[in-house]
């Protein structure tokens, strides 16, 4: 990133995302072990632009001090784009994928309050699997969450409160922005499907789908500043099967599809 990397940044992206995987380390949406893997880089295209400031206007005793920026946006000194979603999408696929046969539950999925912030930033849910919304700051937090297809929340988080724990049992088409009223610089994206097939980019920009069912599948690419990516949005040739707001691919028997590095131009961002 630039010069600029004040200490809660630097520790979101070393605990908060996972470098070939989901970007929930605390308890992730859980991934089938066998199968084929969808594998690739996301980059930004241009110069990593340099987070700003955001004004801090409540609780500015404990959180002004941790000199808090933008993390809308996250781009490694490299290019790596952090925080990009990409999931396998029912509906452009025609079918649903067979449920893994695992016999354990997936763990508790963790959304915290930690230093003025929410970590992680994107939560990638099942339908049924356990949200816990913690706080670790000395002050309180709230979580709100603009859901579609599941009933909204608006949950209080006190300093030393216990957990809260909501369970959403629908499907969303896309990641939707959980917020906090107290402190309105705070924002992450919660992601809930009906099956395991999804990541989120890690700060280098790397992800891997795995345990997918073999056969033709389509997924969806997307980043909170740019919406949907497109084919169009790629500099130089997307990768095959990247056509529009879609990508397909033929997923072989534990086989790997690599997308490579795919860079993407900095317009679509803005």
């Amino acid at each position: 990133m630039s010069s600029f990397s004040p200490s809660w940044l630097a520790a979101a992206l070393a605990f908060g995302v996972a470098a070939h995987g989901p970007v929930l380390p605390r308890g992730a949406a859980a991934e089938p072990s066998a199968g084929g893997v969808l594998k690739g880089r996301l980059l930004f295209g241009g110069p990593a632009p340099e987070p700003g400031r955001v004004e801090v206007n409540k609780d500015v005793d404990v959180c002004g001090p941790l000199q808090l920026v933008d993390d809308t946006l996250l781009v490694a000194e490299d290019g790596g784009l952090a925080n990009a979603v990409i999931w396998l999408d029912v509906r452009s696929s025609g079918r649903a994928p067979a449920a893994p046969a695992t016999a354990a539950e997936p763990e508790p999925v963790v959304l915290d309050n930690v230093e003025c912030r929410f970590e992680p930033h994107v939560v990638l849910l099942r339908t049924g699997q356990t949200l816990k919304i913690t706080n670790s700051d000395p002050i309180a937090h709230q979580a709100t969450a603009f859901l579609n297809r599941n009933i909204p929340f608006n949950e209080s988080v006190p300093a030393g409160a216990s957990p809260v724990e909501r369970t959403l049992e629908k499907p969303e088409l896309l990641p939707l922005p959980v917020t906090c009223p107290i402190h309105p610089w705070m924002k992450a994206h919660l992601f809930v499907l009906d099956h395991p097939y999804m990541a989120a980019t890690g700060p280098d920009g790397r992800f891997a789908i795995e345990g997918l069912p073999p056969g033709e599948w389509t997924f969806r690419v997307w980043h909170e500043r740019a919406g949907f990516l497109k084919s169009e949005e790629v500099q130089g040739e997307a990768p095959a099967g990247w056509d529009g707001s879609t990508l397909t691919v033929t997923v072989a028997e534990d086989g790997t599809v690599d997308l490579g590095d795919v860079r993407l131009q900095p317009a679509a961002f803005e």
